[in-house]
């Protein structure tokens, strides 16, 4: 299912570029296809570049998407458009061809806009991921089963015998990496990875299917790890890390301000989460970060 939703996406994302560029050379050129159009000089390195910013921009997202539910979202959209734009303006740097302000900053605008849109069409669609469990943990299962949109079609203990019946081409397989896994019940796993079928974690599945981290899959002890103490490390990384902040400060600004529209377009609620914790010297302290990380 996920390979059949990447496949859709590329294609309507390339055919909103598409539009994108008719649209605009209409308002800059009056006509929707620019390389008719009377300019300085050819147009096609332009549009070149930027179809393949879109696909190496797509590329990466979906090299990205391997460990996400097949679902379309904005903020992929925010990166495709954002890297193809990228690209484009790196590429007509370096090679001096011709392109026109106007064509690119409409191109990108309605291409972004027609990205969002077929995204949220896509996404009123039910969809659901199906998948079978290998856990001893019937509890963990058994609130995957309950969210929205997982589909479980059967769940095993790590120890037992595998199922004799094929899978279904679109299940995943989501195994308990704390369970030990009987030798037949390895080789199934194995098998099921090796003939295709998506292989995941079942701590991966629980937090991207119900937004919580199981406790119990936690590792062990990572709470009284202490980090190593080194004579004169520290003033000299609070030293360092000022002066970058400092000098760096408008490009974390500009970056902070779309990753706060991407995680706003992409799901509701607030884009700033807020914890209190204890740091250093046991003082305590205000977290602020992006709520998906």
């Amino acid at each position: 299912m996920g390979n059949r939703v990447l496949r859709w996406i590329y294609l309507l994302d390339m055919a909103s570029l598409v539009v994108a560029v008719a649209v605009a050379s209409l308002f800059v050129f009056s006509t929707a296809l620019p390389w008719t159009a009377n300019t300085p000089g050819p147009i096609w390195p332009f549009l070149a570049m930027l179809f393949a910013g879109g696909t190496a921009g797509s590329y990466m997202s979906a090299r990205a998407w391997g460990k996400t539910a097949p679902r379309p979202t904005y903020g992929r959209a925010v990166a495709i458009v954002g890297f193809g734009a990228a690209f484009t303006a790196l590429g007509l740097v370096l090679t001096r061809v011709y392109w026109s302000r106007p064509m690119f900053a409409i191109t990108i605008g309605l291409w972004f806009g027609l990205a969002l849109t077929h995204r949220a069409l896509l996404r009123r669609r039910p969809w659901t991921e199906q998948m079978v469990i290998i856990t001893g943990e019937k509890q963990l299962a058994e609130d995957i089963r309950n969210t929205r949109h997982a589909d479980v079609v059967a769940v095993f203990e790590s120890g037992e015998e595998p199922p004799d019946e094929p899978l279904d081409e679109n299940v995943s397989v989501v195994v308990d990496l704390r369970g030990v896994l009987s030798e037949s019940m390895a080789q199934y796993v194995s098998s099921a990875s090796i003939a295709g079928y998506r292989v995941r974690s079942l701590s991966e599945a629980y937090e991207e299917h119900t937004g919580r981290l199981p406790m119990v899959h936690l590792a062990e002890g990572w709470e009284l790890a202490q980090p190593v103490a080194r004579s004169g490390y520290a003033p000299v990384k609070h030293g360092i890390d000022v002066v970058l902040t400092v000098v760096t400060a408008p490009l974390w600004l500009l970056l902070g301000g779309i990753v706060w529209v991407t995680v706003k377009l992409d799901s509701p609620g607030p884009a700033l989460y807020h914890q209190n914790r204890l740091g250093r010297d046991n003082r305590a302290f205000t977290l602020h970060k992006f709520r998906p990380m």
